[in-house]
């Protein structure tokens, strides 16, 4: 079983984003996965009830992935 960070399932839409001044493009589970685990608490303050759920999501979507 692969881990969802490394999974290059593509998502629906894409996300283009600035985060610290800096775009950044969420287009894979994985790159979606590594974003929500790598802001910090004080950041995921506004996003906190959805934090879980979208991370379930994303490791069944790893996992369901062609």
């Amino acid at each position: 079983m692969s881990h969802a960070s490394n999974s290059q399932t593509p998502l629906r839409t894409s996300f283009k984003i600035k985060l610290n001044g800096e775009p950044v493009i969420i287009d894979t589970v994985g790159r979606a996965y590594r974003f929500i685990t790598s802001l910090s608490p004080v950041e995921w303050m506004e996003f906190r009830s959805l934090h879980a759920e979208a991370k379930v999501a994303l490791e069944a979507a790893a996992k369901n992935a062609m």
